[in-house]
């Protein structure tokens, strides 16, 4: 858990690499979208590697322990309980994913326009995401560290911050997103069909971003 600049570096690292494949698969090499579909395998294959190779050489505490293995009763020790806190995490992250791809399948049986418009508002649903995903990891590590410690004040202490940061970051989000309608519209598209009924969603995916961005950092004390 406290090991985050490692993980920082890896993932940027990745990210980077992505950025650069996607344009030479794309469109340098013409694969279209399975162009993509291999840059981002290749990214998610790097952070990987990378995560392995920097635990295994790098984190010495990882191995001063040569006393659990993977067929010993400790392995299985709990489980029921941990199965029960994963699924009650699982859910809290998923439900705000799911909801969009069911949004987007129902807009499938609708007119073109609409599914685009959906298309569209689930981009800026997974952009608007990202700031509290940064303060949920935040969170999980505080919480975390402070798990191991004991420390029950400052597990409720850190948790109400960021919860109040949350709220904060998601309003913030909201107060630039209501003038910035039409402008942020205009880069994804200029259809009018489809510029009317992303207008007509605006009002409603403000809440949207309000309460997805409370919930993705509540699910970090999870």
């Amino acid at each position: 858990m406290k090991y985050t600049t490692a993980s920082l570096w890896m993932i940027g690292t990745a990210s980077v690499i992505h950025i650069g494949l996607v344009p030479l698969f794309v469109n340098v090499l013409g694969w279209g979208f399975d162009g993509i579909a291999i840059a981002t395998s290749i990214h998610l294959f790097l952070r990987f590697v990378a995560s392995q190779i920097y635990l295994r050489c790098a984190v010495k505490e990882l191995w001063e322990f040569d006393d659990v293995f993977f067929f010993s009763k400790e392995t299985f020790e709990n489980l029921g309980y941990q199965f029960k806190l994963g699924m009650a995490s699982m859910f809290m992250g998923l439900w705000g994913w799911w909801a969009f791809d069911i949004f987007t399948l129902i807009c499938s049986y609708l007119a073109v326009e609409v599914i685009s418009a959906q298309t569209v508002m689930r981009s800026l649903g997974l952009l608007t995401f990202m700031v509290p995903v940064g303060i949920a990891t935040a969170s999980s590590i505080l919480i975390g560290q402070n798990i191991g410690l004991n420390n029950i004040r400052a597990i409720k202490h850190y948790y109400q911050v960021c919860m109040y940061f949350s709220a904060f970051v998601g309003i913030l989000q909201i107060v630039l997103l209501v003038p910035a309608r039409d402008y942020i519209i205009g880069i994804f598209t200029s259809e009018p069909a489809v510029v009317e009924q992303m207008q007509l969603a605006w009002f409603v995916f403000m809440f949207f971003v309000f309460f997805d961005t409370t919930q993705g950092v509540a699910m970090s004390a999870i």
